[in-house]
């Protein structure tokens, strides 16, 4: 009897999501805004490589978005982690970083999942 793995489509969501945040701690180490704009263009690609992992497995529309939109979410707040822990290491915090824990996860995560849901679905309309 084959054994079924109901979490393992969690597995490369957490990936992607630390990928996004050592991309943007990574990134942002380094000094420029070209720098800034690299990281960009790699998550970019770390997004389109993750929708297709999603969409060569088969899934839905709504749950390969789900998955691109969780990880982005989680790469939002742990880089909204690593920016409060900044901040409270070198005795500049703020209140607005508790609003960065929730605020980011969201302003990264919505986007990512309507945007991966257009995609799944012309994508699917087309083949």
């Amino acid at each position: 009897m084959e054994r079924v793995d109901r979490w393992g489509w969690l597995r490369p969501v957490v990936l992607v999501g630390l990928a996004y945040l050592v991309i943007g701690f990574g990134f942002a180490q380094l000094a420029g805004r070209g720098w800034r704009l690299a990281a960009w263009g790699v998550s970019g690609l770390v997004y389109m490589l993750h929708i297709r992992y999603e969409t060569k497995r088969d899934r839905t529309a709504a749950a390969a978005a789900f998955h691109a939109g969780l990880a982005a979410a989680l790469g939002g707040f742990g880089l909204a982690v690593a920016a409060t822990i900044h901040a409270l290491t070198t005795a500049t915090y703020r209140g607005t970083y508790g609003v960065a824990l929730a605020a980011w996860p969201l302003l990264t995560g919505l986007p990512a999942f309507v945007v991966a849901w257009l995609i799944v679905s012309l994508v699917a309309r087309r083949g």
